[in-house]
């Protein structure tokens, strides 16, 4: 994935392997970072990679 690609919605629920409607409702709600252009979300690919990142669970963490 290019560091700048602009990921529609849809490509961003099919990697996560998660509904349209929750990558939706992600956005809508703040929790995923996306851009407006026009009337269509969009995610840039590190905006999401940096994401997944924060999410991460260590091993050693004792969380």
């Amino acid at each position: 994935m290019a560091q700048n690609e602009l990921m529609t919605i849809k490509e961003v629920a099919d990697f996560l392997r998660i509904s349209t409607i929750s990558a939706y409702s992600w956005v809508r709600d703040g929790k995923l970072p996306a851009i407006r252009i026009g009337k269509e979300w969009r995610v840039r690919s590190r905006d999401l990679d940096e994401w997944l990142e924060g999410r991460r669970i260590s091993k050693h963490s004792n969380a």
